[in-house]
């Protein structure tokens, strides 16, 4: 019998971490301040204490991550270079953030840090195939470390199997056609969607490697992208019986500026309107796309996490003396090259410009979302990434309750101008909307012209066959639909998720309605 998760033990663990950085002040240093900030702006009214604790446990999933993925590809070597991700560093799982303890190992500070690599690794070699492939044990300790109500508030609502798999038999009976259209998760999460959306290309004949660069993720926290990334690259390794080919499409970012490009900065106003543009036009001509169309997915990988990791450097001054170079913090070569290459064609209005649109965002969470709107001007631009299907479970909140920030503001903004001004709905049915409804509208924006979108929401902002208290917000859910002329159906699911708010799934054909 295997080993099981032991989620009382992975705490004492956890609170381990919490000590060593405490210890060593680890709270004042560059990593666990960016990571912090991150933190801050995915879960709201967080104490400095549970700051750290999250930041402990992200810590000790990270470990358990990238020792997963070094087991299951049949990684040898130094205990500690498997639990940091040195031996996979080609896929890109780690966060470097996270990886804050790395030079203490051989240190009497890095004792402690040792046995937790050593205990993490003896409960990834116990687990056999099926459990990894069939039980999710990232998802699952993810679930048990992280406090419901904590990921409930940041509107996180990791996905059954039988509802992503349901979402996916009803998308193929309208007529989607899986083996062959390119499918995106603007809210990833953990991959389930992209898992069980690569396992099904597979069975239905798509050779693997080419069904593993069809399937595209992006979510906000960076942990769930580790956990995606790690999930895509098992599921490949064992159903191909071969390691893949490079890092999967899994980006750190946001899909409400992704999906908007340079119009999401036109919202804000002010004078950074065509930054965005020439941040776009500078990469599309220093980086030679059109020779490298070959392979999409992989090419979107790269350049994103060129950007991503040159507005990092380029905000943290993470220059050389005479300014001519940049640390791009990426373990792929080439990435790390555009990034440099990037850096060195922009002026330097430019870069003063980049670095004010980081800051009215909010320094480290400003970084992702600044990448998001340059990948999707260059996306607009270019034609790289045209999904063919739409699969999520997206954030759930009222829009009332989004937060008081840039982003936040944005975003409602957005709903004001498309519907209250153009369509003339009323102001609650704006107010009591859901995020999950935007989402759902920039899908079907972003998603090809006669493509599918399934996608799981709240059942009271979406399913007219029950009375529900949130009856205004439904009307901006029914208006979004009519705008883009939808086909399809709505299902009751009921409390799927186990915390008292119901659930519902549109499955949906853009373009396909009266």
């Amino acid at each position: 019998m295997t080993r099981e998760l032991g989620y009382e033990e992975f705490i004492e663990r956890v609170n381990d971490l919490v000590d060593i950085a405490e210890r060593l002040d680890v709270v004042n240093q560059h990593p666990y301040i960016f990571y912090r900030d991150i933190l801050s702006g995915i879960y709201r009214g967080l104490s400095n204490s549970d700051l750290l604790k999250l930041f402990s446990i992200h810590t000790a999933m990270q470990i358990y991550i990238n020792s997963l993925v070094s087991v299951s590809l049949r990684r040898t070597g130094d205990p500690a270079w498997l639990c940091s991700g040195n031996a996979i560093e080609e896929y890109g799982v780690s966060t470097q953030y996270l990886l804050w303890w790395r030079d203490l190992v051989g240190r009497e500070d890095g004792r402690k840090i040792l046995e937790i690599c050593l205990e993490i690794l003896s409960r990834v070699k116990s687990l056999d195939r099926d459990e990894i492939l069939e039980r999710d044990p990232v998802g699952k300790l993810y679930e048990g470390l992280v406090n419901r109500l904590l990921r409930y508030d940041a509107g996180e609502y990791y996905t059954p199997r039988w509802v992503v798999e349901l979402i996916f038999n009803r998308l193929e009976t309208m007529g989607a056609y899986l083996a062959r259209e390119p499918v995106l998760d603007p809210s990833s999460g953990s991959g389930g969607f992209l898992v069980i959306s690569l396992r099904r290309k597979i069975s239905q004949g798509v050779e693997p490697g080419s069904a593993y660069n069809a399937v595209t993720g992006l979510d906000i926290n960076p942990l769930a992208i580790s956990m995606a990334r790690a999930r895509l690259i098992v599921t490949y390794t064992f159903l191909a019986d071969e390691e893949p080919l490079g890092a999967p499409a899994v980006l750190w970012g946001d899909f409400i500026g992704l999906s908007l490009g340079k119009s999401y900065i036109k919202i804000h106003g002010g004078s950074h309107k065509n930054t965005i543009d020439k941040m776009a036009r500078v990469v599309e001509s220093t980086m030679g796309i059109e020779r490298e169309r070959g392979n999409p997915a992989r090419l979107i990988t790269d350049l994103y996490t060129a950007v991503l990791d040159m507005l990092v450097g380029l905000y943290y001054d993470e220059l050389s003396e005479n300014g001519s170079q940049i640390n791009c913090g990426s373990f792929n070569t080439i990435p790390s090259e555009r990034c440099i290459k990037i850096y060195r064609s922009l002026s330097p209005g430019l870069r003063d410009d980049l670095i004010d649109l980081i800051d009215i965002h909010g320094e480290s969470l400003g970084i992702p979302i600044l990448s998001s709107v340059i990948m999707g001007e260059l996306l607009r631009i270019t034609g790289l990434l045209e999904p063919g299907i739409i699969v999520t479970n997206p954030p759930w909140l009222e829009i009332n309750e989004l937060p008081r920030n840039s982003w936040g503001e944005a975003v409602k903004k957005y709903v004001r101008t498309e519907y209250a001004g153009s369509r003339l709905l009323p102001r609650r049915a704006i107010q009591k909307g859901d995020l999950s409804a935007v989402f759902l509208d920039l899908s079907l924006r972003f998603v090809r012209g006669d493509g599918y979108v399934g996608m799981v929401l709240p059942a009271g902002q979406s399913y007219s066959g029950r009375s529900t208290s949130h009856g205004a917000g439904k009307l901006l859910t029914y208006e979004i639909l009519e705008r883009w002329r939808c086909s399809g159906e709505m299902l009751y699911l009921g409390d799927v998720f186990g915390h008292g708010v119901e659930a519902a799934i549109a499955v949906l054909r853009k373009g396909g309605g009266a």
